[in-house]
């Protein structure tokens, strides 16, 4: 009995502070969230936010480990932070608050602290521009994640770094998801308050379909930290373009500004303006004037547009500005003439010629090779409005050959190859 009694009270003190331990809750701190972000910078021009809260939220402090790569970081207000000089002028990095910043390099930066967040820590909204950031921890399509100032009528316009824009008056989404720390710029009607749902919550809503601008032909231009976003309807096309074909814009010295894929019922296109950061003029500058070409992908053909009539705005770059084209055209528009297009290219057997004319005419088609000598000619009259003409040209050899149309109004001539 005394061995069983000593065993009992062994098991006693081993086991009674053991099980208290892990039954108790008294002491118990259950974090929640991570305990640091990594956010990955592009090179150049972007905008990052955090849901961190570190111990020392001061923007040189926070960016100290990349700070041979930051040329300048800027708040909502145009406060900067200046490495080189040594200025902060914006101070703490606040948490709901989206920040641009530009950098030499791609670079990843670790923020490490504790979590805030999405639920209690609301982002207060001055009316016009802001720059917020993303506190859930899983990304959100931008409409649904929005949806509470969309429904309070208190959005005009959101956009990411790249300029892609979500546009709630007119169903547009082509930023797609807002993502954890990035950085958004929005532009409100009136002050208000963002708060994003827990990361228990989903947001149930169907999201609007995405456009994203997956270019083929043109090239993305060069983002240059400001821009502006032009919206062109369908019903603002004298003819209206098909699904693949692009438009892009220019500046006044001919260098590409903006492109962007054409979408139905709505195409939008960011032009970007001037790097104040830089020496040399490398975009927009205010009220400079644009011009505009629109690519067919089915002729692999580029046309010069002009715009007819302005809904909202005008010729003129604005930094931020949200413009809506009335009626845009082709500029040889006043000729009979008014689409020519050779497909396929290159042709093996047959060439399809695809011609729009103002008015009936009896118009001729000529073949001619690279060094001039005129290979065959036809004849065809042609009606008001669209006429396709299927050519034979299975006697060609391959190589290169121009197509002329003569009409009452001239000459228009394009390339075409002819592969054996």
């Amino acid at each position: 009995t005394d061995k069983g009694a000593a065993m009992c009270d062994m098991m006693d003190e081993f086991f009674t502070p053991r099980l208290h331990a892990a039954l108790s809750t008294e002491d118990v701190v259950v974090s929640e969230g991570p305990s640091e972000q990594v956010l990955s910078l592009p090179t150049g021009w972007s905008m990052f936010s955090t849901y961190m809260m570190a111990d020392d939220m001061a923007m040189d402090v926070v960016l100290e480990p990349i700070v041979g790569q930051v040329v300048i970081a800027k708040n909502y207000l145009g406060a900067a932070y200046l490495p080189e000089w040594g200025f902060n002028g914006i101070g703490d990095i606040l948490i709901g608050q989206g920040y641009q910043i530009k950098t030499f390099e791609a670079v990843n930066l670790t923020i490490a602290g504790d979590y805030m967040t999405p639920e209690d820590n609301s982002i207060d909204l001055v009316a016009g521009w802001n720059m917020i950031g993303y506190l859930r921890l899983e990304a959100a399509a931008a409409d649904l994640a929005l949806a509470d100032l969309v429904d309070a009528d208190n959005l005009i316009i959101a956009k990411d770094y790249l300029g892609a824009a979500f546009l709630p008056e007119w169903g547009f989404n082509g930023i797609g998801d807002l993502i954890p720390g990035n950085g958004y710029q929005i532009k409100t009607n009136t002050s208000g308050t963002l708060t994003y749902l827990s990361n228990d919550e989903s947001y149930r809503l169907t999201a609007l379909e995405v456009t994203l601008n997956d270019l083929k032909h043109f090239s993305a231009p060069l983002n240059t930290g400001s821009n502006m976003n032009i919206g062109i309807a369908d019903e603002a096309w004298a003819s209206t373009p098909q699904i693949g074909d692009e438009i892009s814009a220019y500046n006044s010295k001919g260098e590409l500004v903006g492109s962007a894929i054409y979408s139905s019922p709505l195409t939008v296109i960011t032009v970007w303006g001037d790097d104040a950061t830089t020496t040399k003029i490398d975009g927009l500058m205010n009220n400079e004037t644009l011009t505009f070409k629109l690519w067919s992908k089915r002729y692999n053909s580029s046309q010069e547009m002009i715009v007819r009539e302005w809904i909202e705005g005008a010729n003129a770059y604005q930094t931020d500005a949200l413009y809506h084209i009335g009626a845009i055209e082709p500029t040889d528009n006043s000729t009979n003439v008014s689409h020519f297009g050779l497909y396929p290219i290159p042709a093996k057997q047959e060439l399809n010629i695809d011609i729009d004319l103002s008015i009936s005419e009896t118009i001729s088609i000529s073949i001619y090779n690279l060094i001039g000598e005129l290979v065959s000619t036809y004849t065809n009259d042609l009606t008001k409005g669209f006429n396709t003409i299927q050519l034979d040209i299975a006697s060609l050899n391959e190589g290169a050959y121009l197509c002329k149309i003569n009409s009452n109004d001239g000459v228009i001539a394009k390339k075409f190859n002819v592969i054996k």
